[in-house]
């Protein structure tokens, strides 16, 4: 079946909430961008209609909202994608030579102090020398990503505010990555919110992270949508 794709993306204030915890109950937002992207596909053949004279087809819209956090130290810069289907963060990498992760911004541990490269997913780190270690692939719709594991520190609000929500989490470095759809898409990353079972462990999940870690931060986050009809911001 073959499929014609199109797209438009346009800029929208969504609020991405992390709610602070101990003392003083303070609230921090991150402000998304919104895209859309508009896909054809054939419609059900109906009974007793014949596969030859079936052209129907309807267009299916499908929204996502991304925004930035900062990842390593110094911090780098990565626009991700908050997918509450998947519980693991995932960015590109310098070892990703694929067109894909060339035309977004790709991860250097070497440039971050606090990186530490994982041999395997129960958290053994890589020894000096190592080439044994562990990949993942996990696929998202038509797309497949392949990775190694990685931690680091990520951060919401480096740039936006005077306060940042950060913790250590262990992450898939991607190493390669399919054309389609990821060469569409506007960010480099996706940013799991599921919880410990949509992870690839217990420290791939940033809600997790938050829960341990000695964080400040209390594991809450909150979505708000403006209603279309009235005079608001989301």
């Amino acid at each position: 079946m073959t499929q014609q794709r199109s797209k438009t993306y346009c800029s929208l204030r969504v609020l991405l909430l992390c709610v602070a915890c101990a003392s003083a109950s303070q609230t921090f937002t991150l402000p998304l961008q919104e895209f859309v992207s508009v896909t054809e596909v054939r419609e059900p053949i109906a009974k007793g209609e014949s596969p030859e004279m079936h052209h129907g087809r309807k267009q299916v819209s499908v929204t996502e909202y991304y925004g930035r956090i900062a990842v390593g130290t110094p911090p780098q810069l990565f626009d991700v994608v908050f997918d509450t289907g998947s519980g693991n963060i995932v960015l590109p990498t310098l070892k990703c030579k694929d067109e894909v992760c060339v035309r977004h911004r790709r991860y250097r541990s070497e440039s971050s102090t606090s990186a530490l490269q994982l041999a395997y997913d129960d958290e053994t780190p890589l020894e000096k020398g190592q080439t044994d270690r562990d990949t993942t692939s996990i696929v998202y719709g038509t797309g497949k990503l392949t990775g190694e594991y990685i931690r680091d520190k990520v951060c919401f609000g480096f740039g936006i505010s005077k306060s940042q929500a950060c913790t250590s989490t262990d992450f898939l470095g991607v190493t390669q990555e399919s054309r389609f759809p990821f060469i569409e898409l506007p960010f480099d990353g996706i940013f799991g919110l599921g919880l410990e079972g949509l992870a690839a462990g217990p420290n791939f999940s940033f809600i997790n992270r938050l829960k341990a870690n000695g964080s400040s931060m209390e594991p809450v986050l909150a979505v708000f949508i403006r209603n279309l009809q009235a005079d608001e911001d989301s």
